[in-house]
């Protein structure tokens, strides 16, 4: 009896750790065959599905979803397909507004909110499947016209989450009961649209809508457990030591690289301090198409090439990839139009910055500016004030700028041979003074 009397206590512990464990799973949503919950399948009959499907609606499926939480606009909302008759794609509809809230992957459900035109509606049941940044977000609404009229209906909204809002994204909606549509402002029970934002990017409210604001921001510091670090459907790789030939005064190269082939990449550049370059020839440039990896251009980047390359002045693989000088753009543009990511708010940190130099550059594309610091810093005749006024070290500007620029030239007997191109970079500069 005493043996019995010390296990009791045991055995009712193990029977509380057992059924402990059964109330978890249960309460763990499961995953049916096609990635989906039963919640979803219960919600949504398989017959929708399969109209969705046959519509072209992408349905991204997994346990493991991005939280989404926010709220995104998509404009101009275009269909892509319907079941009605005689509705044909184009057809451009209200802008749509959508909005996310508490999400709860636990559970894998969420809070849905939606304005499109005349109309809103508010999720009666709603829940979100998906991997990584790919999502799908299955809801019941209660929609109302600003006539008054009610209707039900389910909606399924599938997406990419990148930085600041959402790529491919797409809205399923299919009618369940229009509850007669005494004002006829619904599609009729059992007719679906399938209708996506047009550039298939629908940002954040508040948040600029340009292409490399998308991407993942670089991170402050330079360190060793950056490479192969995922992050939004992509991955980090550590480049190693940073070209001079595109980004002259840097030290060190992270990039970040999409999984699909032909999307924009990330691009961070570090000091020898293991600083994010923040500004100038030597800060990272994002890419328009990543070329997916570290390293010299190859066929399989010229993508890349043309989009990110040539712009920048370098022309070495027009006749492999295509292009022209014509797409060559000055440097202060390109700059411009490629900006360094700061998006952390890192320390400022410009290296062979150009601003203070617009004047006497001109419109010179960044191969010549590169050139040109080249030049200077490889000057054994160059001034110190010279040396630091060109680096940016010095905001005043040298008195005789002119003639110590002259005494550069000399130095590298351009007047012998003025096609070089440090020579040819040296005498544009100077007649532009």
């Amino acid at each position: 009896m005493k043996k019995l009397y010390y296990l009791a206590p045991l055995i009712l512990l193990l029977f509380a750790l057992f059924s402990s464990c059964e109330q978890e799973e249960e309460m763990t949503p499961r995953l049916d065959e096609n990635g989906l919950t039963r919640d979803i399948t219960d919600l949504v009959p398989q017959y929708i599905l399969d109209e969705m499907e046959r519509l072209g609606m992408p349905i991204n499926s997994g346990g493991n979803p991005p939280n989404i939480e926010d709220t995104y606009f998509a404009t101009p909302f275009i269909l892509e397909n319907s079941n009605r008759p005689g509705e044909n794609p184009g057809l451009r509809f209200a802008d749509y507004k959508v909005t996310f809230s508490g999400q709860d992957n636990s559970a894998l459900t969420i809070m849905v909110d939606y304005q499109n035109g005349p109309e809103s509606g508010t999720g009666l049941g709603s829940f979100i499947v998906g991997n990584d940044c790919k999502f799908s977000v299955f809801v019941e609404l209660n929609s109302i016209h600003s006539g008054g009229s009610n209707a039900k209906s389910i909606q399924v909204i599938s997406g990419n989450l990148v930085n600041n809002g959402i790529e491919d994204f797409y809205v399923a909606n299919f009618m369940v009961d229009d509850f007669g549509d005494p004002q006829n402002v619904w599609i009729e029970n059992g007719e679906g649209r399938i209708i996506a934002d047009q550039d298939r990017f629908s940002e954040k409210l508040g948040q600029e809508d340009e292409w490399y604001s998308r991407l993942p921001d670089c991170p402050c510091e330079y360190t060793n457990n950056i490479d192969g670090r995922e992050e939004m459907c992509g991955v980090w790789s550590d480049c190693g030591n940073a070209s001079q030939e595109f980004h002259y005064g840097a030290t060190f190269e992270v990039r970040w690289s999409p999984n699909e082939a032909g999307k924009a990449g990330q691009q961070c550049m570090y000091d020898a301090n293991r600083q994010l370059i923040t500004g100038g020839l030597a800060a990272g440039s994002p890419d328009r198409i990543s070329p997916r990896s570290c390293g010299s251009l190859t066929r399989s980047t010229c993508g890349h090439y043309r989009e990110d390359v040539l712009p920048f002045g370098n022309t070495s693989f027009t006749l492999v990839c295509g292009g022209s000088t014509n797409d060559i753009v000055p440097c202060w543009q390109y700059l411009q139009n490629w900006p360094a990511n700061n998006g952390n708010n890192c320390t400022t940190n410009v290296i062979s910055g150009i601003d203070h130099l617009r004047n006497i550059l001109g419109d010179m594309n960044c191969v010549d500016v590169t050139t040109f610091f080249v030049a200077i810093d490889a000057s054994q005749n160059a001034s110190a004030e010279l040396q630091e006024y060109i680096r940016g070290n010095s905001t005043t500007r040298p008195e005789n700028l002119r003639n110590d620029l002259q005494t550069v030239f000399n130095e590298f007997n351009c007047e012998n041979d003025a096609n070089e191109d440090r020579c040819r970079v040296l005498q544009e500069i100077i007649n532009n003074i």
